[in-house]
């Protein structure tokens, strides 16, 4: 359910950084609660992730270039902070299925 809710977001342009860190709590709970994402959701939710860090870098390493508002560095730098997270721990909580993840990863980037 979190992964539908910030895809949705995310593909209508209205994920904010509140919205991402408290998905990002919120599967820190279910984690700790002794739930876990499948295989195919956690891949999904590495794409996710590395298309919202993708966009925030780029647009924070066009700080110098354009003229963006404090606002705008310091929600990209949230988004950035909060994906790298989700990344380390995605990874740590799923190592065993690793080499299944990163082959779904693999796919579902290609199919972009």
């Amino acid at each position: 359910m979190i992964l539908k809710v910030l895809r949705s977001k995310w593909d209508r342009n209205s994920l904010t950084p509140k919205v991402w860190a408290q998905g990002h709590r919120q599967r820190k709970i279910l984690h700790t609660a002794g739930a876990s994402f499948n295989t195919v959701e956690t891949a999904r939710l590495i794409q996710l992730t590395a298309e919202v860090i993708r966009r925030h870098y780029a647009q924070s390493s066009l700080h110098p270039i354009c003229r963006l508002t404090r606002k705008n560095i310091a929600d990209s730098t949230s988004f950035l902070q909060t994906g790298s997270d989700w990344i380390r721990e995605l990874v740590i909580d799923n190592m065993s299925n690793w080499s299944h993840i990163s082959q779904l990863t693999t796919e579902l980037i290609l199919t972009l």
